[in-house]
């Protein structure tokens, strides 16, 4: 029910409001008419995302219990294949429950290199060209030489 030749932008701009409540607005007088406009409507999800059944839990975490290298990647795809797509946990979803079961374990750190910290900076004594060379490598291998 607008006008052809009406400029949304600029209706917007006097009314001070943005596009998009405009854009609402006007999708909820076109559903509901004048009674659209006149109720608050709520904006609370319809779902949760994080609902899933026991037997969902039961399966992911008998699953983790017989594979504990598994991760929620390929926990999904498993406990997925006896569900129809809609239906089917996401990636988050299973990693929620095996934190909220208390089996995530905790990602290894990578060993610490003390053993290459440096007590002083070396001061040679050079007398003639030529007579020091350096070298610079961070590889592991050094970690065995003498």
């Amino acid at each position: 029910m607008r006008a052809p030749d009406v400029n949304v932008a600029e209706l917007c701009r006097d009314a001070g409001i943005s596009r998009k409540t405009s854009y609402k607005w006007l999708k909820r007088f076109r559903e509901a008419g004048w009674e659209g406009l006149d109720k608050n409507m709520s904006t609370r999800p319809q779902g949760s995302s994080l609902k899933v059944s026991g037997e969902t839990v039961v399966r992911v975490l008998k699953l983790r219990s017989a594979h504990p290298g598994w991760g929620p990647k390929k926990l999904r795809v498993v406990v997925g294949r006896g569900f129809s797509d809609d239906d089917t946990p996401s990636e988050r979803t299973v990693a929620g429950i095996l934190q909220r079961a208390c089996e995530v374990r905790s990602r290894r750190r990578p060993p610490r290199l003390d053993g290459f910290r440096a007590e002083h900076a070396p001061n040679p004594v050079v007398d003639a060209p030529n007579e020091l060379s350096t070298v610079d490598s961070k590889a592991r291998f050094m970690r065995q030489l003498p």
